[in-house]
Order: C-alpha cells, then structure tokens, then sequence
C-alpha cells in the first residue's frame, strides 16, 4: 500500500528528502518523493520563497492530525530576506499525509537621508528573531523584517544641524515623536505590515535650543504623539490615550521610581482635558536592571479613580499590566498605608528551595507584586499599628490583566506557552487563559494572584515513559526539540537508563552544527559506518574527547559524571565560552571522590549552573550520567 504526500499553502517549497527503507519510496530527491510505502519512516524540508518566513506548520494523517517529530528550523542568517527551512520526520507513514503551511512576508524597512548627517539607531525590534539589532548607521540603509514585529529607534541630527521633517510611506500604524532643536526624534513602528520608507530632512539649526521649535509636519498615523506648549512636563496625548513618562534612576541592583501628588493631579488634569479613555504609565529610558520598583501615594491613586473614568496601563519593560477600576478599587482596599509600591523583577531561581527549583527548573520567573507602607516624617516606614508594610498577595475575585515578554526557544510551540503560579502550599497552579502573540513577543494572562509568574512550555512527550511533572521533562523536551536526542524507540525514552560515550561525542558534534572533519577516528573500535563514527571523529580532533592506550575509545561504555563535566567543559573551552572562575566543591559532602583531573571541570560546571548536587545533596562523581541529567545539561549548552 501506498500514501500520498502532499501540501498546502503558498509561498514555499516542501518535498520528502529521506525515506527508509528507500525502496518504499516513489520519486527522487531532486523533486522530493510524492509517495511512499506504508510503514515507511520520512523526514521532509520545507523551505520559504524569497521574502517570505514561515510562521507555522500543520501535519495531518489521513485527515488526523498529527505532530511532527524533531520538528525543528533551520539557522536564520540575521538580515537575510528569506526565512529558515524546517525540517520534520514522520517515523511511520500509515496514511495519507497533508502538511499545511502557513508562511507571512518579510517586509524592507528602507531608511533614507537628505543628506549624510543624520543617524539612524534601531534600539529595538520585538519579537527580537525579526531582524538583527544593526549599530548607528549613517548612510542609507535597509532592514528586513518580518510581518508584525514591531521596530523602535531614534533619529539623531549631527551637530549644527535639526531635523525638519520625517516622512513615513507604507506603514499605517506608527507613533512619531518629534523634539526641539538638535535633539533626537524617536519613531515607533508598532507593527510592521508592509514596505516602508522613512526619509530625514534636515536643515541648519539657526537658532540653537530655541524654546518650542517647529517640528516641521508630522505624518498621521491612527497613532499619532502630539506634543505643544500646553502639555505639562513628562505628558503626551496619543489617540484615545494619554502617556505619561516616568524617570527611573539605578540606586544598586534596582531601578526605582516614584510618583509624587502633584504629579497625579497634572495628570488627572490632562486625563479630564482631554477626555482620555486611557492612561499609560511608561519608563522613560531603557531600564537595565532586573528588577524595578514604582511608589506611588495611595490619595494620588484615589484622586484619579474619583474624578476620572479613565483605564490605567503601567508599561515597564519587565511587564505590562492593565489595571481597570474594579481592579484598581480592590488594590486601594488592600492598601493600608499611604503609599503603594509596585516591583517587577527577573527572579534568580537559583535563590529558591530545592523543591521549588526542581520544579521551575530553568524556566524564566517573573515576579510582581504590590506592597503597602506610611512613612514617618523622618522618611523611614512606619511599623506601628496597621501601618507596617503589607504584601498584596491577591486580588480576588477581581483580575488585573499582565503582559510578559517572551521570546520562544528553538522548538517550541507558541500554542503550547503557559503560565503558572505557586500556592501558598508551594504547589505550581496553571493560569488558566494563557496566550502567547507571536508577533509582539507577549504572553498574556489574567489573574487575581501577585507573585512569581513561571513562564513553561507545555508540551505533550510522544514518550509514554516521561512523567511531566517530573523535573528532567522541559530538558528533555529542548534535547528532543533541538534534534540532540530521540527515544530509545518510537514511544520510549528511558530517562534514567545510562548516558554512553558515543552518545554525548554525537551529541556535542550535532550541537556544534555536525561540520565533518577530514580525518576519521582510527579507533579499533569505532566502524566507519557507525551512527556515532562522525561524532567520535570530530570530538577527538577538537580535543574535546580522548580515547583509551589500546587505540579502543568504548563508544558503548557509560560515561561517569565527572567525565561528561570535563567533556562539556573542554568544549565550552574551545569555543571561548568558559572564563575563569573561582570557588570550590565544599558544599558537597563528597568531593574528595573528584578525580584531580577533574576538579577543575567540574567546579566551573557548578559555579556556572550547568551541573549540580543529586537529591541527597552529593556530587556522585563517579555515579554514571542518565539520560536525562545529560538532556538538563545540554538545555543549558543550547540556551
């Protein structure tokens, strides 16, 4: 029996490249097979016309669908106007395969001068995989970037000299912000849809810094910052909207900001003025800190709910949130003191218990959270009565809606992001109604609970034997995902079978993009037609591994802990990807088992969270390495 291969979608390119056994398949692999046999194992690419990217891949079995195994993109060469290829394999073809591609363009994003004495200066494109990041650029340039990414810059006019106009053609949604005198215009394309041009003109700056210089025209956008003589400091009105700007200032690891009552009743004032249905509190400048904190007066809070009907937005970089009146009614309920203090950080998971690391394992932590103090009028908070600081931990039975930047690892399934909490029993909860936006790179949510938001990817194991909440399942999933490692057969991974030395040399070798060297391993040992042949072949030459005296390397021989440290070690050397570092084994009742050769390796490894204790807190040197401690340690190398 037979089966048909066929696809759907436009814009690319898809054929079958393997088959196995190759007698089952019908066709050649110049064109692709477009039939095979039944039982066969395929593996396809799909590959992106010029200008185009593929977004999404769709597989289904006789109308079933069906997933993709190793379903992984190809390298994207950063700039390029054509996406990566994806490859895929189907490890039994049992019926009619459909395989639906959805592919989005990528747009040039053209930027022109008068002259050469402007500079132009992406500080940012999201999802940050649309285009590369370039340096200032003083000459005509063009971008390529994909279908929906949104692209921030600033535009600087050289010494002497003020950009009088900024001519944006193609792009119908974007926020322009023009400045006085010399200074940099910002241009903020929210989404990218189509080509697009933007064009400086500048002319000699006559009057240097005069008070409120003409801009020159601004181009009308549906978003559109106007700014004049009537808009206090800090204010900007966007369309339906009100943005205010917050200066945060870096005082030790923490970016802090405040915002004062004179400051609330200018902005209730321009909120009312301008029958604004929204009001976006923003950073000012890039925050370069992991963590963060906005105090504002709880009157200046009640004021705004009292006398305006406007919707509040707090946008800083680590998150955004969307805070309604109902919500923002219960936050000054629970507020005892005077002041609220809002804090967003990146959370050191290596700070938490055991229990709860093995449970995040490395998945990214978010934390916000709201707490509420008095000070004293010597400044410092007051601890008496009532007006101690007190945690917000909940807002039920009302939500506030969050936004958290994410930016999907190679592999993973934007369908299958979630966010999850830890209850007060320590136990990890499911936010129900996660969604992740490609495009934007936001994954968004509405909850009622403050605290640690764990950002996972709930993907479902073709393997019958991987328990997903056990803590090895997210690693096995990016060694799965990244083409590092499969089952040991079709539904069977054997998470805690051992870890052999041909393995890990194929494994580093894939890792390393499977580049052949020219010399074969000459081991007795090791067949040139051996599935592991290559990669023992091109560890060896890099020093990365070595064999044994009797020219035997024992590719079938499980390799101890301490050796698959000082292997990962050597090839993190040879990239000049492992610095010096300082510490020491102690915390482990059982370093002295460390072979000398070793311990150097095996610190590093420690001191850099790629290796560490087992459950009864050992380093069990000489213990064997399973597969899926080596699945935990590769995610890292990928990351």
């Amino acid at each position: 029996m037979t089966h048909d291969i066929t696809y759907v979608g436009s814009n690319y390119s898809g054929k079958v490249t393997e088959v196995d056994p190759v007698e089952f398949a019908q066709g050649d692999t110049t064109t692709g097979y477009i039939q095979v046999k039944d039982g066969a194992y395929a593996k396809m690419q799909l590959v992106p016309d010029a200008g185009y990217y593929i977004e999404s891949v769709a597989v289904t079995m006789n109308g079933t669908p069906i997933e993709f195994n190793k379903l992984t993109k190809g390298v994207y060469e950063y700039g390029s106007s054509t996406g990566e290829s994806w490859t895929g394999e189907i490890y039994a073809v049992t019926g009619d395969v459909s395989v639906e591609v959805i592919s989005k363009p990528i747009y040039t994003l053209a930027l022109t001068l008068s002259d050469s004495s402007t500079t132009f200066e992406v500080t940012n494109i999201k999802p940050y995989n649309a285009s590369k990041i370039l340096p200032r650029i003083e000459n005509d340039v063009t971008y390529f970037v994909r279908e929906g990414a949104r692209v921030q810059m600033t535009l600087t006019p050289d010494s002497g000299l003020k950009i009088t106009n900024v001519v944006v053609t193609g792009a119908t949604l974007f926020t322009l912000t023009p400045s006085s005198s010399n200074a940099p215009w910002t241009l903020d394309l929210s989404s990218m849809a189509s080509n697009t041009t933007v064009a400086v003109t500048t002319a000699p700056n006559t009057t240097p810094n005069p008070p409120n210089p003409d801009p020159g025209p601004v181009p009308v956008g549906p978003i559109v910052i106007i700014e004049d003589d009537e808009i206090p400091l800090g204010i900007s009105r966007l369309e339906g909207a009100t943005l205010y700007e917050i200066e945060f200032v870096k005082k030790g690891l923490v970016s802090v900001g405040a915002l004062t009552m004179e400051e609330f009743e200018l902005i209730v004032e321009e909120v009312i003025g301008q029958e604004s249905e929204r009001i976006i509190f923003a950073n000012k400048d890039p925050i370069t800190t992991d963590k963060l904190t906005l105090t504002m007066p709880k009157a200046g809070l009640k004021k705004f709910l009292d006398e305006t009907d406007t919707q509040l937005e707090i946008t800083l970089e680590i998150a955004n949130l969307t805070i309604t009146r109902a919500t923002l009614t219960k936050i000054l309920e629970e507020a005892t003191g005077d002041e609220v203090k809002l804090t967003m950080a990146l959370v050191n998971t290596n700070l938490y218990s055991k229990d709860k690391k093995t449970l995040v394992g490395r998945r990214p932590v978010v934390n916000v959270g709201l707490t509420s103090y008095t000070l004293t009028p010597a400044g410092t908070i007051d601890t008496t009565g009532t007006s101690g600081t007190v945690n917000i931990t909940s807002l039920s039975p009302i939500k506030w809606s969050v936004e958290l930047p994410y930016e999907l690892k190679k592999g993973e399934d934007p369908e299958k992001i979630e966010v999850y909490y830890f209850d007060t029993e320590g136990t990890l909860k499911r936010i129900i109604g996660t969604t992740y936006d490609e495009q934007l790179g936001y994954v968004s949510f509405d909850t009622s609970v403050l605290g640690d938001y764990v950002i996972k990817h709930d993907w479902v194991s073709p393997f019958k034997d991987l328990d997903p909440k056990a803590w090895y399942y997210d690693y096995i999933f990016s060694a799965f995902a990244n083409g590092l490692m499969n089952g040991v057969s079709i539904d069977k991974f054997d998470p805690s079978s051992n870890a052999t030395r041909g393995m890990i040399a194929t494994m580093l070798f894939q890792l390393d993009g499977s580049v052949e060297v020219d010399q074969a391993a000459t081991f007795n040992d090791i067949p040139g037609n051996a599935w592991f042949a290559k990669g023992v072949a091109w560890a060896v030459q890099n020093k990365i591994f070595a064999g044994y005296s009797n020219n035997a390397f024992k590719p079938n021989d499980p390799i101890t802990r301490e050796q698959l440290a000082v292997v990962i070690y050597n090839y993190l050397v040879s990239k000049d990807l492992a610095p010096e570092t300082t510490g020491n084994l102690n915390a482990f009742p059982d370093q002295a088992k460390v072979s000398p050769y070793a311990v150097e390796a095996i610190t590093w490894m420690v001191q850099n969270g790629y290796m560490s204790g087992k459950g009864d807190g050992t380093l069990d040197p000489q213990g064997f390495a399973t597969r899926a401690e080596v699945a935990a340690m590769f995610d890292k190398l990928v990351q």
